[in-house]
């Protein structure tokens, strides 16, 4: 029977480096201030975050532009991190040779303070001197995106990931340093932002829109008739402007014209239904001609139901004098008591 085996899933730890010399460097306390990472594009390599299912389809990797966003970065494993020699992370305690504290984040870089070891403390002085002056980081992602680009490779946006380690490094610089190593942590969520093949038809502008941007045209028009430009163009600028204004004066003489036909201006059927019934409600309280008179200078039904409200709460009772009487006339009844007897005799007889 053959032996099982388990195929362990997830993305090695990733390296980033950061070249540069020590700030400071205190010989007695045997540390030395770094940049641990910055925010610049570094390509590297990784596995093809479109591929759903690594078991099935061809999981190649792909070169990208990985920016780590500082912003984004877990402290939760910088307490006394790690500082390493060349990300060595399988020869034991021999390959720790310090420690660093005090991470944090400066700007657009995340730093932290160096301290070597005893049995280390020798580097110091190469250190001091500009030897391994080149910082690399040891990190996983944790949350990702990565957006296509027309002329160039994807950018892999780092929204969130874990800081590790921190090595001092030979050579820092280079870009495809990235799988160092067996030891795998979980696949970060990456989302995929494609290149847009056929971009979208663009929206129509509204008419607020169109009429805004016209306004705003004209104005910058009227505005830049007293700079340099041609005659021809303040010309034409000018002949706009114009027909602007006519236009203008055109729509206030039409809707002057309006207003004198119909002070009201159109209404609904349903306003002029609440219009009568305020009327109605007006005469029996001895308002209608205020009603009225508020009407003819073109007071909507909304209005006039807030008018007849302040009536009544001012006090304004039913008048007697406006409620017209019924002229539905109620005669007095009469019983033919004859006919009923009749009727009913008729009936006994019958059945016999």
């Amino acid at each position: 029977m053959a032996k099982a085996t388990t195929k362990q899933m997830g993305v090695p730890l990733s390296r980033r480096a950061f070249a540069g010399l020590p700030s400071t460097v205190d010989a007695a306390s045997r540390s030395f201030e770094i940049v641990i990472t910055t925010e610049t594009p570094v390509r590297i390599w990784v596995p093809d975050p479109r591929i759903n299912n690594p078991e099935v389809e061809d999981c190649g990797y792909i070169e990208v532009d990985e920016v780590l966003v500082v912003a984004g970065m877990d402290f939760s494993r910088v307490h006394k991190m790690p500082l390493l020699d060349n990300h060595d992370t399988y020869s034991g305690l021999r390959a720790q040779i310090g420690r660093v504290d005090n991470v944090r984040i400066d700007g657009p870089t995340v730093v932290g303070t160096a301290v070597l070891s005893n049995k280390d403390a020798h580097l110091l002085a190469d250190i001091q001197e500009g030897f391994f002056g080149q910082i690399s980081a040891g990190y996983c992602h944790l949350e990702s995106e990565l957006i296509e680009r027309a002329d160039d490779v994807p950018l892999l946006r780092v929204a969130r990931w874990q800081l590790h380690e921190a090595s001092l490094v030979p050579v820092g610089a280079d870009p495809n340093a990235f799988v160092r190593g067996q030891r795998t942590f979980p696949k970060p969520k990456t989302t995929v932002r494609a290149l847009e093949t056929n971009p979208k038809e663009k929206k129509p502008m509204e008419l607020e829109e169109l009429v805004t941007a016209a306004e705003d045209a004209l104005a910058a028009v009227v505005a830049a008739e007293d700079g340099d430009a041609s005659d021809e163009v303040v010309a034409r600028a000018k002949r706009l402007r114009e027909f602007t204004d006519a236009e203008a004066a055109k729509d206030e003489d039409q809707a002057r014209g309006k207003r004198a036909d119909d002070p009201v201006g159109e209404e609904t059927d349903e306003e002029k239904k609440e219009v009568e019934e305020v009327r109605s409600l007006a005469r029996s309280y001895g308002k209608l001609k205020e009603i009225n008179d508020l009407r003819k200078l073109g007071t909507r039904s909304a209005e006039l139901k807030v008018v007849m409200r302040g009536f009544i709460s001012a006090g304004a009772t039913i008048t007697a004098a406006d409620v017209k009487p019924s002229t539905h006339k109620r005669g007095a009844a009469v019983i033919d008591t004859t006919k009923i007897y009749a009727r009913a005799n008729s009936t006994f007889k019958g059945r016999k």
